[in-house]
């Protein structure tokens, strides 16, 4: 869901291209592409295709710095999502499905099988797996899935009113503080003010204001997304679960129930990472624990 508020731009800039495809809707959905080596436009060459998806309030160039740990072994592919970049509008119908439709769109044009999906993301990525047996392989590093309510989201109307009244820093705040995804959950409200303001200056913080008006439709279909779990019984990829030691609290908690429920599921707790590592780093685990996932057989 949300994965990258207050996180700078990655410092690796990979060689990368810039293609783009359209969705279901007609939706232009741009991605970028490190690690091509052969093969036609648009598709892996010799390398198997990894498709990143990325979580709440990010975009593709936060992840620059963990396709480059991936691009020795795979051809990776990261999604500009809705409302970002080059890629079209989130629009007023929007749904979880819209995102599920943009990753179909990106697998067929890449020809590719893996998925990848951080936070938000990750709910994404499950969620299309649970519909499309073309993915053979998914990694989902603490996607914000809620059984049976165990994602409190309750704090939506609180930050969407601050947002909307143009009290950006306040629901930064609210976000930080009812979101639950990092460690800065439990610090006094007026620290929170401080971070939150450090957060929304500068370049980084210039993008995050832009992004920000993505954040409560995202998290309105998280809400909506919440069920009994049996959804993500019929996903019949090779599934890996990933989580920080330090990641989100709400996330880690339901993890081991999901990976019971997903037939051919396994869960692994990181040491020392957090809900962020993805973008933020340190990758180098993340990015090992991706290839040996993808690359069993």
């Amino acid at each position: 869901m949300a994965d990258g508020w207050g996180a700078p731009r990655g410092t690796i800039q990979a060689m990368t291209t810039t293609a783009t495809t359209t969705s279901k809707d007609g939706t232009t959905i741009s991605y970028t592409s490190t690690g091509a080596d052969s093969g036609p436009s648009g598709a892996a060459g010799n390398k198997p295709g990894v498709v990143i998806i990325s979580g709440n309030n990010r975009m593709a160039h936060n992840y620059e710095k963990l396709a480059a740990n991936l691009a020795d072994n795979f051809t990776v592919y990261v999604i500009e999502r809705r409302g970002r970049g080059q890629s079209g509008p989130q629009g007023e119908n929007y749904t979880l499905q819209s995102e599920i439709e943009d990753v179909q769109a990106v697998l067929a044009a890449t020809h590719s099988h893996n998925v990848f999906g951080h936070s938000y993301g990750g709910l994404i990525a499950l969620q299309a797996a649970a519909q499309m047996p073309d993915i053979q392989k998914v990694v989902a590093y603490e996607p914000t899935v809620s059984i049976n309510g165990s994602f409190d989201l309750s704090w939506l109307p609180q930050f969407e009113a601050a947002y909307k009244s143009g009290k950006t820093v306040r629901a930064t705040v609210i976000f930080l503080k009812l979101a639950r995804l990092s460690m800065v959950s439990t610090w006094p409200k007026p620290l929170l003010y401080i971070l939150a303001t450090l957060l929304l200056s500068g370049k980084s913080g210039k993008e995050m204001r832009a992004l920000m008006p993505t954040t409560p439709a995202e998290i309105r279909e998280t809400a909506r997304a919440d069920s009994d779990g049996s959804i993500y019984h019929t996903i019949t990829a090779n599934t890996l679960l990933l989580a920080g030691e330090n990641g989100a609290k709400p996330i880690i908690e339901i993890l081991p129930a999901l990976k019971e429920i997903i037939p051919r599921a396994a869960y692994q707790l990181m040491p020392k990472l957090n809900h962020n590592s993805p973008d933020l780093g340190p990758v180098a685990g993340i990015a090992a624990a991706i290839t040996n996932h993808f690359k069993q057989v």
